[in-house]
């Protein structure tokens, strides 16, 4: 019986990711992860309103000291590119924003097509030139 406690104990001391749960990996081990959330640090999900901000929270596997350059490529419903920012990276984790446009009444009015901002939306990275990852969200009025 000390022998199975003392087991249970040394199991539960092990670094969560040699247990296969470390949340910030998949199961490939070294491919970076893409969390989206309506407010930094806030819970994960892909739905969104448009009245929110879509926060990334982007984690990757980088040696200490290295430098990189992250992109992050925002495309709309419509499949077309709506915004792009480049960041300059000494680490490992990245979290940025976009704010999706709302709609004003003039242009209920004036019949501006939603389809630029209501609909699924991808976020695509690439890490010194390289796609590494790509998430799909909707985003709703």
């Amino acid at each position: 019986m000390k022998k199975i406690i003392l087991s249970l104990m040394l199991l539960l001391m092990l670094p969560v990711n040699v247990l296969g749960k470390d949340s910030k990996k998949d199961s490939g081990g070294n491919k970076p992860v893409l969390i989206m959330a309506s407010e930094p640090g806030g819970k994960a999900t892909d739905q969104f309103d448009c009245r929110e901000k879509v926060y990334v929270d982007f984690t990757f596997d980088a040696e200490e000291g290295s430098n990189h350059i992250v992109e992050f490529f925002w495309i709309g419903p419509n499949g077309k590119q709506q915004t792009y920012a480049e960041y300059k990276v000494l680490g490992n984790r990245v979290w940025p924003w976009i704010e999706i446009y709302r709609p004003s009444f003039g242009d209920r009015l004036l019949e501006i097509d939603s389809s630029d901002y209501i609909g699924e939306w991808k976020v695509r990275v690439r890490i010194n030139g390289e796609l590494v990852s790509q998430k799909n969200f909707y985003v709703a009025c």
